[in-house]
């Protein structure tokens, strides 16, 4: 076989691969589920949610572009760290993604600790790049903020209830 066939080979297996990932849906939530605690660790890039004690599903996320480490600042691109509550909803388009789930960075103790900025969110993708579905979980791309696929905030929004804890580990 000549390295061109070769090489034809090798692009067909990796287009298909990539078609594969890209199709396949994610495991959803149970219909009835109601999201009472969500878990990231930023380390695993991994966001699990539970409905008391048991897990109901865990999602591969993008973080912030300088993810090791806890936010500081606004603009240092770090996805913060620590215990947090869901504060409000956004639904389609209003916070810039496709929906948005507002966390209450900085807390109070936080801020009286110098740490500055706002608006981090578990949020679903830019709507100018929403056509690249799962592969946006390539690269941390977010400016701190913890992302998901259009199709898992969708699961995630109506099952949040607001008060909702997050723990962000490292």
């Amino acid at each position: 076989m000549n390295i061109f066939k070769k090489v034809g080979l090798v692009l067909l297996a990796i287009t298909a691969a990539g078609l594969v990932y890209y199709y396949i849906p994610e495991k959803q939530l149970p219909a009835n589920a109601k999201i009472t605690r969500i878990v990231v660790n930023k380390s695993e890039r991994k966001m699990m949610v539970y409905e008391g004690v048991k897990l109901l599903n865990t999602y591969t996320v993008a973080l912030g572009k300088s993810p090791i480490g806890d936010k500081q600042k606004e603009g240092d691109n770090k996805t913060p760290e620590g215990n947090y509550n869901i504060t409000r909803k956004y639904g389609l388009g209003v916070c810039g993604y496709h929906k948005g789930l507002y966390i209450n960075y900085p807390t109070p103790a936080q801020t009286a600790q110098g740490k500055k900025g706002g608006d981090i969110l578990i949020h679903g993708q830019d709507p100018k790049y929403s056509f690249t579905g799962k592969f946006h979980r390539w690269k941390d791309w977010t400016a701190g903020c913890i992302a998901v696929t259009d199709e898992e905030i969708d699961d995630i929004y109506d099952r949040v209830i607001i008060g909702c804890p997050v723990t962000i580990n490292p």
